[in-house]
Order: structure tokens, then sequence, then C-alpha cells
């Protein structure tokens, strides 16, 4: 048998995405049910059509630190703070700068908070966010569509 103890509940940050503040109760609604059946939960603010972190960055000011002074007492919460930026966000001018001053947010509310920082392009370029030095608990993801773009490439009949 195959089970599961994480669950990422992901919220987008650009209105025309689906945001609204009024989501914020159905994030805490899931951190609340998984937390039940005893799991992780990576609360994931969700780049994709803004692909700039900073856009949107003052309502994620407002979100985490609503998310971090709800749940400072619990050790199964994982911020995940812009995942997937994309569409030329830079690590040096956009990223880190964004990163540094959400971490700064959380930490002063949960200063052992699990902190997962998306990189470039999809979360695909890491290289330069390993020198984010200084931090403690912070997890950069990598995340391949390589398999997905094999998949496809060979329904269409083409070879990838």
């Amino acid at each position: 048998m195959v089970g599961i103890n994480a669950v990422r509940l992901a919220l987008y940050s650009d209105p025309n995405a689906g945001y609204t503040k009024e989501l914020h109760k159905k994030v805490r609604d899931g951190v609340e049910a998984a937390t039940k059946e005893g799991m992780y939960v990576i609360i994931d603010w969700h780049i994709l059509s803004d692909g700039n972190p900073n856009i949107y960055k003052e309502q994620a000011k407002e979100f985490f630190k609503e998310m971090a002074q709800a749940y400072k007492n619990q050790d199964n919460i994982i911020y995940e703070i812009c995942n997937e930026p994309n569409g030329g966000a830079a690590w040096e001018n956009d990223i880190k700068p964004y990163a540094v001053e959400l971490i700064s947010i959380i930490r002063k509310i949960d200063k052992d908070a699990v902190i997962i920082v998306g990189t470039p392009n999809w979360s695909q370029d890491v290289l330069p966010s390993l020198r984010l030095q200084g931090r403690r608990i912070l997890c950069m993801p990598f995340i391949s569509m390589q398999p997905l773009i094999r998949k496809i490439c060979a329904v269409k009949g083409r070879r990838h």
C-alpha cells in the first residue's frame, strides 16, 4: 500500500488566475484537514501567469504573515513563498530580494519554519539560488518537465 504524508495547498497569486483574499480560509481549512490526518502541509504561493513574485508582493506579505501567525506552533507546516517564478524573473534582481523580505516576515513569527524558495525559469535554474547564504531551513525546488515533454512528443509522433 502506498500512502502520502504531505499535501501542497496551492493558492495562485494572480487575481486573473483566481486569487481572492477569501481563499485564505480555504487554505486554512485544508491545513486543518491535513493536520488532522498527520500530514505535512506545503502552503504554496503559486506564481504562474504573473511570472515575477514582486507583482503581488504586498498580498504575499499579508498572506504569509497571516499563515505564520496561525501556524507558528505547528511543526507540519512548510511555506513555499513563490512557486515557479518565470517570464524573465531573475534571481538577483527579482526573486532574491523578494525572498529575503518574505523570509524575514515569516521568521519574525516562526523562527524555525521550513521555507521553500522558487528559482528562475519555473524552478529549473537552481544554481544562482545557492548564493542565498546565511539562511537556515530553506529548500530550493528543482522542477523538470522532461518526462512530460517526452510523453507529449511521443504522443505527437516526435522524438525528443
